[in-house]
């Protein structure tokens, strides 16, 4: 039998091979330069392009972050730096560039950036700036640009008011929607975005609702003083008891609002307050179902044509579906009443039989009866789709269907 021997040296060898192969060091900053030096806001918003050469090891460079501070060391923003911000070279050795708005009403005076860098596989990172701890730019001050501004400053954030939720109280033993409505001032820089937070009856933040609103959500007004409704779906069986919604509102300067508050009571009933889809849709003599990627559910009171309850469609992503259907045995007339709120000639509520699309609607369309004759040769498979495609959102981003009867053509209703 032949016998392989390595030496102790070849052994080292392969050894070292394996050690030296583990990236053990961060991404390094090599060099990073802001263009133009100097921006003058006075009369216009202007844009600042930070530049980065970002080198690593075997992992590559992975993601980081690039904060951005005004003169008095508040934070403005913070942007993401990713494979998408490369202009040139690859995740070892690549330049990377940011550009960044500074808005007409910013505060004068020398502001600066640190940087947050991480690789691709073994957890190594490190930040740069000038605080303890802190790695030191590789050309100390190439960090900093001067705003100059000899007009108006906004130094102060939103003033965010009246705010209130709809409905109170909301029954989660099935899903629900509820709306928060505020109305909130800022000048003269006027509102960029914003958020509601929810706390639950202990007082602790419920992150997963916490929803992301700006002027898409606007209702009147405009930026400088306008009204505001964000529409949440709540999943089921929430916590029972008083939860609180606070607003917070974030100018064009990013400054920041104080959180204004309201509070609103969930129940969980069994079986629901709403009832099921076959109440929701007045036809309680039909088994309904609902699949897809989200089920739709049933919202008490508006939106809904007879303004007790409607069925909605499921919360969905981009390429998403959210399907109601219902088999119908019989030679008539099918008429309900539906309504959609979304994404115009890209997102819509279609309504098909055995799978032939007979209507759709997209957009902003108000509620309008839709009248399908269905031939014999039943039964018949009846289904509502609310689909996404794979880009922007708008509106409220859902179907609604309400008052559904089918008139068989021997004038009695299908069994």
């Amino acid at each position: 039998m032949n016998r392989i021997v390595f030496s102790a040296g070849f052994l080292l060898f392969l050894l070292g091979s394996t050690v030296h192969g583990q990236d053990t060091s961060p991404p390094e900053l090599q060099s990073i330069t802001i263009s133009p030096a100097s921006v003058d806001v006075t009369t216009a918003s202007a844009t600042v392009t930070v530049t980065m050469n970002i080198t690593d090891d075997s992992n590559g460079f992975s993601n980081g972050l690039l904060y951005f501070y005004r003169p008095d060391d508040s934070v403005m923003v913070v942007y993401s730096v990713t494979s998408g911000s490369r202009t040139g070279g690859d995740e070892l050795d690549g330049t990377y560039e940011i550009s960044v708005p500074i808005g007409q009403y910013a505060p004068p005076g020398t502001w600066r950036c640190e940087v947050y860098l991480a690789d691709a596989g073994d957890g190594n990172d490190q930040r740069y700036g000038t605080g303890p701890g802190e790695t030191a730019f590789p050309i100390p001050g190439a960090e900093q640009f001067t705003v100059v501004n000899t007009g108006v400053v906004d130094s102060d954030g939103p003033v965010v008011s009246n705010v209130a939720v709809s409905p109170d109280p909301v029954d989660t033993a099935t899903p629900q929607v509820i709306e928060v409505s505020c109305d909130i001032a800022d000048s003269p820089s006027g509102l960029s975005y914003g958020f509601v937070f929810f706390y639950d009856p202990d007082g602790f933040p419920v992150n997963e609702l916490t929803t992301y609103f700006d002027g898409g959500s606007r209702v009147s007004g405009d930026a400088n003083s306008g009204g505001y409704t964000v529409s949440v779906n709540l999943p089921t069986n929430l916590a029972p008891g008083t939860w609180t919604a606070r607003v917070q509102g974030v100018d064009f300067i990013r400054n920041n609002s104080s959180l204004e508050m309201a509070s609103f009571n969930v129940s969980n009933s069994p079986g629901g307050l709403a009832g099921d889809l076959s109440d929701a849709t007045d036809a309680t003599q039909y088994a309904w179902s609902t699949s897809g990627d989200a089920d739709w559910s049933v919202v008490q009171g508006p939106p809904s044509w007879d303004g007790i309850d409607s069925a909605r469609s499921g919360a969905i992503g981009n390429f998403g579906t959210s399907t109601m259907s219902v088999t119908i045995d019989g030679e008539g007339t099918l008429r309900f009443w539906w309504k959609v709120s979304s994404e115009s000639n890209a997102d819509y509520l279609t309504v098909a039989v055995d799978g032939n699309v007979e209507d759709v609607i997209s957009g902003e369309q108000d509620w309008a009866q839709v009248e399908l004759t269905l031939s014999s040769g039943g039964p018949h498979e009846v289904t509502w789709t609310y689909e996404k495609d794979g880009s922007a959102t708008a509106g409220q981003d859902a179907g609604w269907v309400d008052l559904v009867h089918f008139q068989a053509d021997s004038d009695n209703e299908a069994p």
